[in-house]
């Protein structure tokens, strides 16, 4: 994810259009829970500008919570 090309109506129309809630909108960020993801393609169709593969995989974590990313809006700080 482009982070600084998501806007929060973007995050919330993503978050919407995920088939197995691996995306979700949180006060200015974008919450990505990789584990959950199904790689339908359907959040890089409407955000083509903003989705775009990174060809790096995590295959594995120590923890659940390893495999959860919160990626900041645009204009939000990142934390």
């Amino acid at each position: 994810f482009r982070a600084n090309s998501l806007d929060q109506a973007a995050a919330d129309r993503l978050a919407a259009a995920c088939p197995s809630r691996a995306l979700r909108s949180d006060a200015g960020a974008l919450v990505f829970d990789v584990g959950a993801c199904t790689g339908c393609g359907r959040c890089r169709d409407i955000a083509p500008w903003a989705v775009t593969a990174s060809g790096e995989f995590e295959l594995a974590a120590v923890s659940r919570a390893h495999l959860v990313k919160r990626i900041p809006l645009a204009g939000q700080e990142r934390s």
